[in-house]
């Protein structure tokens, strides 16, 4: 249908409507036929009709897209939302729809050409062949606009995107100017998608997907312009978009090229280790009171940040610091809230203390890899936390590469890898689970900044990544000698590399490296005080501390030997007697909770301990008939166990 044909069926009233729309300016007088010769130019002009498309609501174009993509631009209402461009229409909205495109000139209806149907509707052939000339319709997947694997089967990737002078030489060959600079902000600031929405608000006003833009992106072979819809996925984003290919993402973002340089490191090692050991410590003197809300009081909080290594690396946890350590060892099962108080779980924590400090590491970062907060998780986390530690996995330990290109990196393959990892399906079943604890949706940004914060947060706070900053700014990652142990790869160290250097004005040097590294950390956490976060660590011994450190069962033997034995030079002299003067008189009596079991004979005795023992009690034979069961809930774990010590013939009386 020519457009004079279907504006010759029109009212005069609505040709004046139709003119109020496409040129408020114009004369809206005059017979009805002269005004029908006024609209045509008006209504097929390209420029005019591309500005009117773009003003239309996001549904509004969807449906025209559809109705485009059918032959002479014609069809029903269900033949046009069946098309992929017009899917997401709701049946709700159609309506809506309809009288708004016709209100406006875009839509007529066809008579009859589709049948005796009533829902059939056409675009004038003149403003088709415009809309077809600027809108680039298309029936690709999401994945098609964004991985170049899925755009172009059987691709080379590997040749096409080696690194990122490849990706840059492709950028140099495109012939519009405008577009080069859109693909280099669309690579540096946005992962390779740039919404039109985020276009618009920095001032750009040519639409993204454009047959021209895209023709030359695809020529390259280095992206495309389209709709991308990754609701499916979880992912809030739905709308127009210029996509520079993930594999051309990662191949700019490669892990392999060292990042530049920093001007300081923080480097934690078991410091967050040290700290827990700490709240264990406080929790065991004295139990922690709570609100009503069941949290730790406000000023008790500030009191104890003091106490803290960890304190002093600034913002490292979001200066949550406390109720981080909390947290975590309420995770471990170290301390519960009971009766309104924090209190420490005695048998619990005589286990985790014989653990070695590198299995303890291991078993908080256990906790942190399934960790889902509220405000720094989606289920895209599982999937992207693995990728991005098969990625520090490969990397040689203290080897430092850029940050932020660390994680466009990992996002980039995520992206490529929707469909193989199955998250349509994670996605569907967490719909179904209803689990209220996650939004249904994240913006496709917080997959960048959770996986940051994440890398940052918990694992630099727990040492397995060393981070570069400059200018205050985080810079760099890397892979520490201690997450290398974690991940299960061992790390070259050199000869000479960590060790002590104890000065006679009582301050003690960590250099980092060698094999004892975060044992010797929390060591000399101890009995010293820590007085620089630096990457050589920098302790002082003083009175309190070696108190401290006597007082938690730390013999003045142990801390001698342990200095003499990791000091690259012989410790001087004086720092030797002044411990010994610090720790004279010095002795521990500890008061703790424990019910008495006799037995009446030792063989008896004997095999009550060693029931207990399997059972993970804390349990001491201090006589061949008598032992003590130790901890608040002795009692009650003693009878959790009563059946099974009656299978070994031993009944509690």
């Amino acid at each position: 249908m020519k457009l004079h044909e279907a504006l010759g069926r029109l009212q005069k009233s609505q040709l004046q409507v139709y003119f109020q729309y496409w040129s408020p300016a114009a004369a809206k007088d005059g017979p009805r036929d002269q005004l029908v010769r006024k609209l045509v130019p008006v209504m097929t002009d390209p420029g005019r009709i591309c500005r009117r498309f773009d003003a239309l609501k996001p549904s509004e174009r969807s449906f025209l897209e559809g109705l485009l993509l059918l032959a002479d631009a014609t069809g029903t209402v269900s033949e046009v939302r069946a098309q992929r461009a017009a899917r997401r229409i709701q049946d709700f909205e159609t309506e809506t729809i309809l009288r708004r495109l016709k209100e406006q000139g875009f839509i007529h209806k066809a008579d009859g050409a589709c049948g005796p149907r009533a829902d059939c509707f056409t675009v004038p052939e003149e403003m088709a062949a415009a809309l077809r000339g600027s809108v680039d319709v298309d029936e690709r997947s999401s994945l098609e606009l964004i991985s170049r694997a899925a755009a172009c089967p059987g691709a080379d990737i590997a040749k096409e995107f080696p690194n990122g002078a490849a990706v840059a030489r492709r950028i140099a060959k495109l012939k519009d100017p405008a577009l080069k600079a859109v693909v280099k902000t669309t690579i540096e600031d946005h992962g390779g998608i740039l919404p039109l929405s985020a276009w618009r608000r920095a001032g750009g006003r040519k639409r993204l997907h454009t047959p021209e833009w895209r023709a030359m992106l695809e020529e390259q072979g280095l992206g495309t312009t389209g709709v991308l819809n990754l609701k499916k996925y979880g992912i809030e984003i739905e709308e127009e978009v210029l996509c520079i290919y993930q594999e051309a993402i990662g191949a700019c973002n490669r892990t392999d090229a060292p990042g530049p340089g920093a001007e300081a490191v923080v480097s934690t090692g078991s410091d967050l280790i040290v700290d827990l050991n700490r709240l264990l410590q406080l929790l065991y003197i004295q139990p922690l009171e709570l609100t009503r809300e069941g949290v730790l009081y406000r000023r008790m909080e500030e009191k104890l940040k003091q106490e803290f290594v960890l304190a002093s690396y600034g913002g490292l946890g979001e200066g949550r610091l406390l109720e981080l350590l909390v947290a975590l060892a309420t995770k471990l099962k170290l301390v519960e809230r009971t009766a309104g108080r924090l209190q420490v779980q005695m048998a619990r924590v005589k286990a985790w203390e014989r653990k070695d400090v590198s299995a303890r590491v291991k078993r908080v970062f256990e906790v942190f890899l399934r960790e889902h907060t509220r405000e720094h998780y989606s289920f895209h986390q599982k999937f992207l936390r693995e990728i991005a530690l098969e990625a520090l996995g490969a990397l040689a330990p203290e080897t430092f590469v850029a940050a932020r290109g660390f994680v466009r990196a990992a996002v980039a393959r995520f992206l490529c890898e929707l469909a193989r990892r199955a998250v349509p399906a994670a996605f569907t079943e967490r719909l179904e689970r209803n689990v209220v604890a996650e939004a249904l949706f994240v913006p496709l940004e917080r997959l960048y900044y959770d996986l940051y914060h994440w890398l940052v947060h918990r694992l630099g706070l727990l040492g397995i990544t060393d981070l570069g900053y400059r200018d205050g700014h985080l810079e760099t990652i890397a892979l520490s000698s201690l997450g290398a142990a974690v991940l299960g790869r061992k790390g070259a160290t050199a000869v000479h590399a960590g060790g002590l250097l104890v000065n006679p004005d009582f301050e003690i040097l960590q250099f980092p490296g060698g094999a004892h590294e975060a044992e010797d950390a929390f060591t000399l956490s101890r009995f010293a005080e820590r007085i620089g976060a630096d990457r050589v660590k920098r302790y002082r011994l003083t009175r309190e501390s070696v108190k401290r450190a006597i007082l938690a069962s730390m013999p003045l033997a142990a801390i001698e030997n342990f200095l003499k034995a990791r000091a690259r030079t012989p410790v001087p002299g004086n720092v030797i007697y002044t411990l010994g003067e610090w720790a004279e008189g010095l002795e521990l009596v500890r008061r703790q909770r424990a019910i008495a079991l006799k037995s009446v004979t030792p063989e008896g005795m004997d095999r009550l301990a060693e029931a207990l023992k399997e059972g993970h009690l804390a349990f001491e034979r201090v006589a061949p008939t008598v032992g003590l069961l130790f901890g608040d809930k002795a009692e009650q774990a003693l009878l959790a166990q009563r059946e099974r010590l009656q299978e070994d013939g031993i009944y509690i009386d």
